[in-house]
């Protein structure tokens, strides 16, 4: 997030898409680095993580239960913002079993 900021100093912000996992970091991540962040999660994403991304600043946007509709509810938001996109596959390295274990650690670390 730190290197993101640092190559666009005048972002007005990131955006993602997720289940709620990977926007819970996201959200940690944005708000250690300065950045605000706008998440799009699913409609039955729990109130448990929709409280925890707000608490960290981020703004959520809900969108049907599918990834499809997610990704495609991001790509309408991204086309009508500067805000700049944060794709879950920017982390390539994780599956979402770890991404979701990094969040919990994170959270827990608090």
């Amino acid at each position: 997030m730190l290197k993101l900021k640092q190559s666009n100093q005048n972002s007005p912000g990131v955006m993602t898409n997720s289940s709620g996992n990977y926007a819970m970091a996201l959200a940690y991540a944005s708000s250690k680095a300065g950045l605000p962040c706008s998440m799009v999660v699913p409609s039955t994403c729990s109130l448990m993580k929709q409280d925890i991304i707000k608490g960290y600043g981020g703004q959520i946007f809900f969108s049907e239960p599918s990834a499809e509709s997610r990704y495609e509810s991001n790509n309408d938001m991204i086309g009508n913002t500067a805000l700049q996109r944060v794709p879950t596959t920017h982390v390539q390295d994780l599956t979402p079993l770890k991404r979701a274990r990094k969040a919990q650690c994170i959270l827990q670390c608090k």
